[in-house]
């Protein structure tokens, strides 16, 4: 019996008797049977009992029929579409708000709606020409959307437009990544717009993809596809070598600067890019990891070289090594080797070989690991002089046809010697022009004929 509110009573008349269990069943007019259940146990049959917490949900229904068109609604777990789907019956919950979209199938226009069996009047029916809400629904609807066979030609009509992103294998796939229906007027010219966001950031038309078709003519068949195909966008990139000079730095401005073009998500690795300098090997990136390319962006990646370091052995042939002779070198330096000595013996100068066919005096133009040789005389040596001649260049930019010095040195007959630059005095701030017509080394002649030649350039300084 009911007591106000969702309070309720049970009286038991008769006999005092015990109630261990206690099932109650609600029936709402309407619905199905919703059955609500509590149960208590008393040691007192003259207790009472009250149910404060039940809730029982109510539900309504909608049924819709469409006649020669097409709908879909705003319930996920009821959304039914299709052509004449009579009799579709929706389950709402007591309260909600349901939206009821629908369009015609091509060729046929509004003729009436009806909304729990009332025809929509005339404004009506302009004001829900292509969607009908309930809203706060507390009772079951119907509603039924007629359209009939169009006697006037449609003036506009749906067309495709299909798109197609570049695979990271430089190829496109066979079926579109995304495809638009768009409407436009029947007979008119229509052009597709390209994606720029999402997905398609990175990624440009390609111009040059004959499959492309960018306009077409509407048609009344709804046939016209147009299809766009994006390739990654190209990206400008810079790579710089730097090598490491003779004081152990890097210059600030790069020995070698080098441009290309890649494609947005393209990978580009120090060992990819890195350049064969002769006697030097790459030693590190910035990045350390190399580059991403993305768009919008003209990154650059520094490599840089260390010189490589070089064993000299040497092959003595009796004779002991000068201590200024070094055991390596690398290209950045230019090492001059020193005499050895033997006792008895006249050294007669160091060879890449060991039949004393190639002189060698230092390591310049010289890359990997090398082997000298001593070549050395027992016979007492015949003495000869020979001269040394220095040139510097004067202000109008040539050399004088005298010597500004001279010099008169002495050594074995037969020997490779070989010119020593000046470095101070008149010489300070001035370099051997190798340009130039230097005589650097030769064999000492028994006759004194011999004349070394070096001629100096001042030094620029950038």
């Amino acid at each position: 019996e009911s007591r106000g509110g969702s309070i309720y009573e049970l009286r038991i008349p008769g006999k005092r008797k015990r109630i261990t269990s206690l099932k109650f069943y609600l029936k709402m007019t309407n619905q199905s049977s919703i059955g609500f259940t509590k149960t208590w146990n008393g040691n007192d049959a003259a207790t009472n009992f009250r149910f404060y917490d039940g809730e029982i949900k109510r539900y309504h229904y909608i049924d819709i029929k469409t006649t020669n068109g097409t709908f879909s609604t705003n319930a996920p777990s009821a959304n039914f579409s299709g052509n004449n789907t009579a009799g579709k019956i929706h389950k709402i919950t007591d309260g909600s708000t349901y939206k009821i979209d629908y369009e015609p199938l091509t060729g046929y226009e509004l003729n009436y709606i009806k909304v729990d069996g009332r025809n929509l009047s005339a404004t009506d029916l302009q004001q829900h020409a292509s969607s009908y809400t309930f809203s706060n629904i507390d009772s079951d609807h119907s509603i039924q959307i007629v359209y009939k066979q169009s006697t006037t030609p449609p003036t506009t009509a749906t067309y495709k437009v299909e798109h197609y992103r570049q695979n990271d294998n430089g190829q496109w796939p066979s079926s579109p990544n995304d495809t638009e229906t768009k409407t436009g007027t029947i007979n008119s010219t229509v052009t597709a717009t390209a994606k720029t966001t999402g997905d398609y950031v990175g990624y440009e038309v390609d111009e040059t993809k004959s499959a492309s078709t960018k306009s077409g003519t509407v048609k009344s068949d709804n046939s016209l596809v147009l299809k766009l195909y994006y390739k990654k966008s190209q990206v400008n990139y810079t790579v710089e070598h730097y090598k490491k000079d003779r004081n152990g730095r890097y210059p600030q401005t790069a020995d070698v600067s080098e441009s290309f073009t890649g494609s947005v998500g393209e990978r580009v690795t120090a060992s990819q890019k890195a350049k064969s300098f002769g006697g030097y090997e790459l030693k590190s990136s910035n990045p350390t990891d190399g580059l991403t390319l993305a768009a919008g962006e003209t990154p650059v990646l520094k490599l840089y070289y260390d010189p490589i370091i070089y064993r000299i052995n040497y092959v003595l042939n009796g004779g002991t090594n000068n201590s200024q002779n070094p055991t390596t070198y690398s290209v950045d330096v230019t090492e001059t080797f020193k005499d050895p000595t033997r006792s008895g013996y006249t050294f007669l100068g160091w060879f890449e070989d060991a039949s004393f066919t190639k002189p060698i005096t230092s390591t310049a133009g010289k890359t990997g690991d090398i082997t000298v040789y001593a070549k050395w005389s027992a016979e007492a040596p015949a003495m000869a002089s020979y001269k040394v001649e220095h040139y510097i260049k004067g202000s109008n930019g040539q050399y004088p046809t005298t010597p500004n010095d001279t010099e008169t040195h002495a050594d074995t007959v037969g020997k490779t010697v070989t010119a020593t630059a000046k470095t101070t005095g008149d010489y300070a701030g001035l370099q051997v022009d190798e340009s130039a017509s230097n005589v650097k080394s030769g064999v000492i002649k028994q006759d004194n004929s011999l004349v070394l030649k070096l001629y100096y350039t001042p030094i620029t300084y950038k």
